[in-house]
């Protein structure tokens, strides 16, 4: 089950990735293209639906129980 949070990081997230991703610019040799963005997004969900299936917010849960496990 998702929550609401998670969809309102998801949401900020993918608008700040639009927002920088659809201006062109260079990084040595590569020119970014703003034409990139839909291939970006694509990978992007696939990844999200096949890696996170817990979502945005498992990864903060995972987080926590990581950091405050206590070791043998």
């Amino acid at each position: 089950r998702g929550t609401l949070t998670g969809a309102v990081l998801g949401a900020i997230v993918i608008n700040l990735l639009y927002n920088f991703l659809t201006s062109s610019w260079n990084v040595g040799s590569f020119q970014w293209n703003p034409d990139y963005w839909p291939i970006v997004l694509g990978l992007l969900f696939v990844f999200v639906v096949m890696y996170m299936q817990g979502g945005i917010v498992s990864l903060w849960y995972k987080y926590v129980k990581w950091t405050t496990e206590v070791p043998k």
